[in-house]
């Protein structure tokens, strides 16, 4: 029976839901389920108090008058205490059945200060410290503390005036023998915030360096070099239309001798999928070029990979095929040398290099319950998985067994003999703390693990018969690794330097990185060479490090895996530990740090429950499983939130996860929507950052809800991985949420809602570029312009208008004089209004084409990116780019279509717009249906006329006299020109809303009103919008100063 997903509603004032999943597996049947607290008009009404998992596992929640979350009884993750302080934050955590209390400490602006467990404070933050510059409303420097009171700090020396740090010191104690000292990493930037430098000090045999990040004009990172024997790391980056990469160079492009690699990515553009179909990697020395990859990947209808295919000239051909059940869970894996249509999972297969053959199966749960490794000689391994709940026979006998999604014991059988036993124990946070391995004959291994009050991972025990190993992990202040000692050597993190000594010898290994993925390394670990031996890495598509090739000799060497992420062949270049999703792999312990948790890849389970857990989604009802057991096509870097990998996950999801885990999770924003009380008492609860509800809606709730819904199936890594919003794929959710919760109130959303906006703003205010002529446009919007391009908001041809009489016209076809339907969307005046001009743009290179929901079915708009339409869901001006699924459009008749899709591309086109006198608006046609659109920037200058600023004809500035002269001659060029912005634009002024645009030295501006006597308008006082420079020129008395330094 298929899969499914059933939901249940309930009337309005409660909502249930439950979750039935069937599968073919015996032991899969419904269901998953939750409730809310009843209706008592209470403010915890319709907060989520209990989740029970298909085998009647009880999760319960508890909440404080003002609807935070006080108590979680998790089945795992054991009773968690919360308590508040007067300004609702976190001031103590109580957990581990009682033994674990932590408590929180702020400084007076409600800036989280240090982590305490009784007198010993685990980890502090210092804001704004003294002699730091530009160090006012910065953490300046972070402390913490292993368990034995050694102490690691890392602190910024500087910030520039927008507030970005220009060097990094982490300084590690005494007790990190040989590699105890101060380490300090200096930043670049460019005015795009752009990291343009990093500069790396001197250690481990490793000389200093500065590494130098250019971009292409569009922003993306194209070169990578070095003033470390002047290395070139990447020469060339390619993207395409879409901006995916499309290939790189490795090391300097040469003629004649040299050494490079080059790395190719092709996708699948003919049914719109665009997904990765390729990847191609080649060296060259000395023009002698090999084939070292050559992949290509099938995928099924729902978009998951179905095959690998290695076909590299001069290897031998063969594919890994992957099966899934209906619940998208990984069921077989296997190597073939037919292609995996062609190729059954039989004894048979293991073919190939690197052969293998596995199976998995799962519980209604989502626990791991078995996997089958089958040799070459078709013998097949068990591995049994039972967890409480469960007993030895593997059937299920009771239900709210402590861990019970935590494995209890693993049989290993060959056949119906059991080889070994394997016996797990966990703490009352549901921390693994012992595995016995007991083969069934010979003596145990013992495993103990212990764990820092914060959950992290603290020491690793090995006990065979031989002796014990220890190995041990230090962490700085935010979770991330930073000094690991193993039996053999210690190793510390220190940005993109890597420390190792092994008590005689230090050597270093630096990774650097383009565009997110590590591209290179080098090291001294191992060579005597000077500058260490470089060598260019290569990731598969979830990160993993895949391919090295030595950048002198130019041979390479690939590693493999298996689906779960265990070496299948193949070793790590020397020198560095980052494997499996680019991670540390621990080869003292065998554990992939992944993360926030430690990860056990032969297990495929984490050692720690989730705590990010989202048990709304049924595949992570089991804390401790990898990626909704689906390792092909998500990954889980972080150890928080599986991500699909229709986007690789690579070192920038890291860093977003990073912010929000620090940002979003560490409380810088009120989240009042679980409780729909107005906390902060400022007329709006906010559900979201940047999204806000009126308190006293009557349909607030199911807004909220609906939203809520919707982020988490849109935010590829979970809920809170999108509170970040400025980034446009984050963006791109939160906008597509908004809308379907529009929709499920009733496309009733009232004017005063706050949803945050979509286009380009800064400070809350819309932008406009350096250089740019300012504001033109109607009522409520001030349009952007740049240099480059000065009229880049248009149509291309054969875009119907709407025209005054009711017919239409293509836009390439009207004329100045003829009269086009136009509206003001916010004083509702509509009418006739007389183009003034057809302006002809011949190198538009951006577009979206725009999927709108009409009368008569899903139609297609094609406009640049740039061009503002009217949202009545945003009750804004919203640009082609910035529009989202479930925003809605105006229409002619006052009714509303909504926007279903939008798709950028890039070519170069001749494109058309329109001046339209007096409103500035105009419909242009999706389909047969008009919607309103802006005529932008493109003609209605703010000023016309000749350059006021132009040298006079002697080649001197001209007076300030004389450019007066010129702005009055202009603005009588057109007189309507300084009125353009209409009441409600300067009535928004008044109040602080100016459009701002960034000088050239980083600060903001804003746009001024000036009360100026016009010449030519009979001396009256007008109310002017300017820019500050053409406000002072402007002003006949002199009195606006520009601040020093302009």
């Amino acid at each position: 029976m298929p899969s499914q997903v059933m939901i249940e509603e309930a009337p309005p004032r409660r909502h249930h839901a439950k979750w039935s999943h069937f599968s073919p597996t015996k032991r899969d049947s419904p269901a998953a389920r939750w409730s809310q607290n009843p209706p008592t008009n209470g403010v915890n009404e319709h907060l989520r108090s209990q989740i029970t998992d298909p085998r009647g596992n009880n999760t319960f929640y508890t909440y404080d008058w003002a609807g935070q979350r006080r108590t979680v009884d998790d089945p795992d993750a054991g009773t968690s205490t919360t308590e508040y302080d007067v300004n609702g934050q976190i001031s103590q955590t109580t957990s581990n059945g009682g033994k674990t209390v932590l408590t929180y400490g702020y400084d007076n602006l409600g800036r989280k200060t240090a982590v305490a467990s009784g007198s010993d404070e685990l980890a502090a933050w210092l804001w704004d410290g003294l002699g730091v510059p530009n160090g006012k409303g910065q953490i300046t420097s972070t402390t913490s503390r292993d368990s034995a009171g050694n102490t690691y700090t890392t602190s910024t020396g500087s910030f520039d005036t927008r507030g970005r740090p220009l060097s990094s010191t982490v300084t590690l104690p005494a007790a990190v023998s040989g590699l105890a000292g101060t380490y300090t990493t200096s930043f670049a930037y460019d005015a795009a915030d752009h990291l343009t430098k990093a500069t790396y000090p001197a250690a481990g045999g490793l000389a200093a360096e500065t590494v130098t990040t250019t971009y292409d004009t569009y922003g993306r990172p194209d070169r990578l070099t070095s003033t470390l024997g002047a290395a070139v790391y990447i020469d060339d980056t390619a993207y395409d239309s879409y901006d995916r990469l499309t290939g790189r160079t490795y090391g300097a492009d040469f003629d004649g001798t040299g050494t490079n690699a080059q790395r190719a990515y092709s996708y699948d553009d003919s049914n719109g999928t665009r997904r990765l179909t390729s990847i191609a990697t080649t060296t060259n020395v000395n023009e002698l070029i090999t084939e070292r990859q050559k992949d290509t990947y099938r995928y099924d209808l729902s978009g998951r990979i179905t095959e690998l295919r290695e076909e590299a000239t001069g290897q031998t051909a063969q594919s890994q095929c992957f099966r899934y059940d209906d619940q998208s869970r990984l069921t077989s894996a296997f190597t073939h040398t037919l292609v995996c249509a062609n190729s059954a999972q039989t004894t048979t297969n293991n073919q190939g290099t690197a052969p293998y053959q596995s199976a998995y199966t799962y519980d209604r749960m989502g626990n791991l319950q078995s996997v089958t490794d089958t040799n070459t000689a078709g013998t097949a391994a068990l591995r049994d998985y039972l967890y409480p709940g469960y007993d030895d026979a593997g059937t299920w006998t009771t239900a709210n067994a402590n861990w019970p999604h935590g494995i209890r014991k693993i049989l290993h059988k060959t056949g119906s003999t059991t080889t070994r036993t394997d016996t797990l124990t966990y703490d009352d946070n549901g921390t693994m703390l012992k595995r016995i391995e007991q083969p069934a004959t010979g003596t145990a291994t013992t495993i103990d693990y212990t764990w820092t009050k914060l959950a992290q991972l603290a020491t690793v025990k090995t006990t065979k018969a031989s002796g014990s190993e220890l190995t041990r992990y230090a962490y700085d202040a935010d979770g991330n690794l930073l000094v690991r000692t193993t039996p053999s050597e210690a190793i510390a993190s220190l940005g993109g330097t890597e420390l190792r000594t092994d008590g005689t010898t230090v050597t270093a290994t630096r990774h650097y990185t383009s565009g997110g993925a590590t591209v290179a390394m080098r090291t001294t670990e191992g060579t005597t060479a000077t500058n260490g031996r470089l060598t260019y890495l290569m990731a598969d598509t979830q990160a993993s490090t895949q391919i090295a090739v030595d950048a002198t000799t130019g041979t390479s060497t690939r590693r493999r895996y298996t689906p779960f992420g265990d070496e299948r062949s193949g070793t790590l270049p020397t020198g560095t530990d980052n494997g499996f999703l680019g991670k540390t792999e621990d080869t003292s312990t065998g554990l992939s740090l992944l993360g926030a948790r430690a990860y056990d890849p032969y297990l495929g389970r984490f050692l720690s429950p989730d705590p990010l857990s989202a048990p709304y989604r049924p595949q992570n009802l089991s804390a401790y499983s990898y990626s909704s057991n689906d390792p092909v096509n998500r990954s889980d870097p972080s150890g928080l939130m599986d991500a699909d990998q229709g986007s690789s996950c690579t070192n920038h999801c890291e860093e977003h996860k990073q912010w929000v885990r620090e940002t979003i999770l560490g409380g810088s924003w009120q989240q009042e929507g679980d409780s729909g009380v107005d906390l902060n008492n400022d007329g709006y609860v906010t559900i979201y950052p940047a999204v806000h509800v009126p308190v006293g809606w009557d349909q607030a709730q199911i807004y909220t809800e609906a939203f809520y819904e919707k982020i988490d199936e849109l935010c590829t890594y979970g809920r809170d991985s999108c509170a970040d919003s400025s980034g446009p794929t984050d963006a791109l959710a939160v906008n597509g949420a908004k809308g379907n919760a529009c929709v499920a109130a009733g496309l009733n959303c009232p004017d005063g809602t706050r949803w945050g906006t979509s286009v380009a703003m800064a400070g809350g205010f819309m932008v406009a570029a350096e250089g740019g002529e300012g504001p033109a446009g109607g009522s409520g919007f001030g349009g952007l312009r740049t240099k480059s391009s000065p009229c880049a908001k248009c149509f291309l041809a054969g875009t119907d208008v709407l025209m005054a009489d009711g017919t239409t016209k293509d836009i390439e076809d009207i004329e100045p004089g003829d009269k086009v339907q136009a509206t003001d969307p916010e004083t509702g005046e509509s009418g006739a209004r007389e183009v003034t001009r057809l302006i002809v743009t011949r190198d538009d290179k951006r577009f979206n084409e725009l999927s709108i929901a009409t009368e008569n079915g899903i139609e297609q708009l094609t406009a640049t990116h740039e061009h503002p339409f009217w949202s009545p869901s945003e009750n804004d001006w919203i640009e082609a780019d910035d529009l989202a699924p479930g925003m809605t459009l105006l229409a002619d008749k006052g009714n509303t279509v909504i926007v279903t899709g939008s798709r950028p591309y890039r070519q170069q086109a001749t494109t058309y717009n329109l001046t339209v006198d007096g409103l500035h608006t105009f419909y242009v046609l999706a389909g047969e249906t008009p919607v309103l659109v802006h005529n932008s920037n493109c003609g209605g200058r703010w000023k016309l006329g000749e350059d006021y600023s132009k040298p006079s004809k002697n080649g001197a500035s001209p007076s300030l006299s004389t450019m007066r002269k010129r702005f009055w001659k202009n603005e009588a060029a057109e007189p309507g020109a300084a009125d353009q912005y209409g009441a409600a634009n300067i009535g928004r002024m008044k109040r602080g809303s100016a459009p701002q645009r960034q000088r050239q030295d980083g600060s903001w501006e804003s746009m001024e009103l000036s009360h100026e006597p016009i010449p030519e308008r009979d001396g009256g006082l007008l109310l002017t919008p300017r820019w500050p420079k053409d406000h002072v020129i402007m002003d006949p008395g002199g009195y606006r100063r520009l601040p020093p330094g302009y």
